[in-house]
């Protein structure tokens, strides 16, 4: 028996909570070792960042207050159970806590993973707002996000 199916092995003694917390904990320590590796911008995620910041760009008042935005991604998370395949549309105003302290990953397009595992938050500060772009789950590919923002 390989040692990694006797590590497994004692894992799955653990209760699911556990466990859980586990991954989470193993994801955190990914995104603070290598967070590109962690959540890479394929060229299908850059090609969609591009295209809802264009939309927001031509016309800013399709953005949805934060508050909203935020109510709508836990309702989706909730929903799921494991969380929304992707999109939460636009969204404007305070957003992240620190903005500029999450990295620039595209163009003006700023990167905050967060700790339910895989996601990640898109969005770009400007002087007085951060318009939120995209919430999404690393493993699925753009073409499965909602075209609706408001979906």
């Amino acid at each position: 028996m390989s040692s990694s199916s006797v590590f497994l092995k004692v894992l799955r003694r653990l209760s699911v909570a556990e466990r859980i917390q586990l991954v989470e904990d193993l994801w955190d320590t990914i995104v603070e070792d290598s967070p590109a590796d962690a959540f890479p911008i394929t060229p299908e995620l850059a090609a969609e960042l591009d295209r809802r910041l264009a939309e927001h760009e031509a016309d800013p008042s399709t953005a949805i207050p934060w508050e909203m935005a935020r109510a709508r991604i836990s309702k989706r998370i909730r929903d799921a159970g494991k969380g929304p395949a992707v999109s939460a549309g636009c969204g404007s105003g305070r957003g992240p806590r620190s903005k500029a302290m999450y990295p620039i990953v595209h163009g003006r397009v700023r990167r905050h993973l967060l700790r339910r595992f895989p996601y990640g938050l898109f969005y770009v500060q400007y002087p007085t707002e951060v318009v939120i772009l995209a919430v999404v789950h690393g493993r699925r590919h753009p073409r499965a996000w909602p075209s609706d923002p408001g979906a």
